[in-house]
Formats: structure tokens, C-alpha cells, sequence
């Protein structure tokens, strides 16, 4: 009678299997986590490059239909909602994804050199860095009774919008609204700081 004799080969395999210890598990884990927070900051990056994608093409639609009611009206018009009434040059004013209260985007007709109106994005940071004295320049937001809403109420520290854009703006105004052309505008190279803005001349 022939009895079966296990291959040393397989022995010695057997005697080497072993459980995998703490330390290894603890070293899949961290490549786990490594691998996860690579891919979410990666996600957040292209969702934010889709953002301001989106700004930038809604930025050149509503500058298109500002120029068309220029050209029937002869003038910009005071506020963004002018574009939907009492012609329509958009059927609706699209929102701001990067405004926290979801609201348009900023609009401020400001007759200065050769600039003659600016539509703003907060960029990615959600924090206008419009300077305080350029406020009272924001058009849009009015209600009929002539009042911003609270959103811009309390940024601009006033209840009234005082120019309208009626008025050529004042000299210091237009070298402050120069330096901010100039390094207020976003760049993904800057990090998330800095407005999307789109000038009209």
C-alpha cells in the first residue's frame, strides 16, 4: 500500500504562509486615504474649472445682449433686468455659481475712459473684491422702489444706489477702478482669489 508524500516544495510554502501583520494593513490603508483625498481635491478642481468656464460664457452672453439693447436704445442699460423686459433680450438673468445667495451677477454701469460697464463674478472665493468706493456704481439688485436688496445693501454700507450709472464717473473713482481691472481679476495661477470680470467698452 502506497501512501501520498507532500512535495517538500509545498511544505516549505506552508511553513512561510503567514498572517499580514498590523503594520501592513496600517501601510494599504494610508495608500487608501492618499489615493481617496487625491481624487476629491481632483474633482474640486475640475468642478471649479467648470465653474468658471460657465461664468465666462454666461460673462459673453449678457455682454451680447447688453450690446443689442445699446444698439436699439442708444444707451447701456441701467440694471440687467432691462434685458428682460419690456423687450427680451434674455428670456431670464442667469445666477451667479459662485455667489453664496445664488443671486445675477453684479453689473455696474459706470461711464470711465473707455470703460463703459462691467459685469463681476465673486470667482471662486465667493467674496466680492469690488473696492467699497465702487459700489455705489452697481446698478443691478434694485427693487421698484429704488433700494438694493440686503445682499448688496450691506456690502455697499448704503440702502440707496446714488449715481445709477447717470453720471460719468468721478476721476479717483476711475484710477481705483483701473488698479482694480488690473489686479482684481481671477487667475487659477493666483489660487481662488480675485473676481471674474468681463469689461464692456
Amino acid at each position: 500500500m502506497s501512501t501520498y508524500k507532500r512535495p517538500k516544495a509545498l511544505s516549505a510554502l506552508t511553513r512561510q504562509s503567514r498572517a499580514v501583520t498590523l503594520f501592513e494593513l496600517l501601510v494599504v490603508l494610508a495608500i487608501a486615504f492618499i489615493l481617496v483625498g487625491m481624487l476629491f481635491f481632483s474633482s474640486r478642481s475640475v468642478m471649479t474649472r467648470t465653474k468658471v468656464s460657465r461664468v465666462k460664457e454666461e460673462h459673453r452672453i449678457l455682454a451680447r445682449a447688453i450690446q443689442n439693447y445699446t444698439l436699439d436704445y442708444s444707451q447701456l442699460p441701467p440694471r440687467l433686468e432691462s434685458l428682460t423686459h419690456p423687450t427680451v433680450y434674455m428670456a431670464q438673468l442667469p445666477n451667479d455659481p459662485f455667489n453664496a445667495q445664488r443671486d445675477g451677477y453684479l453689473y455696474l454701469n459706470c461711464p470711465a475712459i473707455d470703460v463703459t460697464g462691467i459685469i463681476i463674478s465673486p470667482g471662486p472665493d465667493g467674496d466680492f473684491d469690488l473696492p467699497p468706493a465702487l459700489w455705489r456704481y452697481v446698478t443691478n439688485k434694485n427693487t421698484t422702489s429704488g433700494t438694493v436688496i440686503p445682499t448688496v445693501r450691506a456690502l455697499a454700507g448704503t440702502d440707496e444706489v446714488t449715481n445709477r450709472g447717470r453720471e460719468p464717473m468721478a476721476e479717483a473713482d476711475s484710477a481705483t477702478l483701473a488698479t482694480y481691472l488690473l489686479l482684481g481679476q481671477y487667475s487659477a495661477e493666483k489660487g481662488n482669489d480675485g473676481d471674474i470680470i468681463t469689461v464692456l467698452r
